[in-house]
């Protein structure tokens, strides 16, 4: 299957589940109806909303049940988060209430994917944002009293949108793809790496399956990877679900 389309997004998006900036509401959105199977909760910003298609797959082959928990620029790292120069108080409590069902729900595992790499603006500023990052992390983590935690890596990231490059060159996409040494904050990488080592959770790295030894392509096959610079198509997310499972 092929995607060319800009706006692959998951169907959260479309149906409410992926909270807006305004929205506390942390209720989120079940898939998957087997009660035998492991019960999963998604928690995080936009970019856990990209894994949303490969989860979504597993709950609906009987592998998972999915709880899925993301919001629009809010990540589940327990930080004070600025938005448009205001204390960003619909993270805050978005936040809380996600951890609050995941005490009642207590699922089998709590997976946490954000977009560190945006760096986004904190009360107070950041001398050392990468720091603040694994503290504010291992917060969270340590919030999640009793579930297995797992911290997924985060995608590549490039400063264009993929049609940019991709429509000026139609027949050679392997000049669009992104030297592995920029695509990634090393900073935040081992941020969270120690922040899961010092709290027993797990690390999962799916790079592999984005980026070969020095690039990390925008075509996979006959797929279109992002959406925009830093986003997953839905229709490569769900690609995924095997690797990730």
């Amino acid at each position: 299957r092929r995607s060319s389309d800009l706006s692959d997004n998951p169907s959260i998006y479309d149906d409410g589940c992926h909270r807006s900036q305004g929205s506390t509401d942390a209720s989120g959105c079940q898939v998957g109806d087997d009660p035998d199977a492991p019960l999963v909760f998604l928690f995080g910003d936009s970019h856990a909303a990209s894994w949303y298609p490969a989860l979504a797959q597993l709950a609906e082959e009987g592998k998972i049940r999915l709880d899925t928990n993301t919001k629009s620029s809010c990540p589940s790292a327990d930080l004070p988060l600025l938005l448009d120069g205001l204390a960003y108080t619909q993270c805050d409590q978005w936040r809380e209430g996600v951890l609050e069902r995941i005490g009642d729900e207590d699922p089998d595992l709590v997976l946490l994917a954000n977009y560190g790499a945006a760096e986004p603006e904190l009360e107070g500023g950041a001398d050392d944002f990468a720091a603040q990052w694994q503290s504010g992390m291992e917060s969270t983590v340590e919030a999640v009293d009793g579930p297995e935690v797992a911290v997924l890596a985060d995608v590549p990231h490039r400063a264009e949108t993929p049609a940019v490059c991709l429509s000026d060159d139609l027949e050679d996409a392997g000049r669009c793809a992104a030297p592995v040494t920029s695509a990634f904050s090393p900073d935040i990488i081992r941020a969270e790496r120690a922040a899961a080592d010092a709290t027993g959770a797990r690390y999962l790295d799916l790079t592999p399956y984005l980026c070969n030894d020095e690039t990390c392509p925008m075509i996979i096959g006959n797929t279109l990877v992002y959406r925009d610079g830093h986003h997953l198509t839905a229709t490569f997310s769900a690609k995924l679900a095997p690797p990730l499972w």
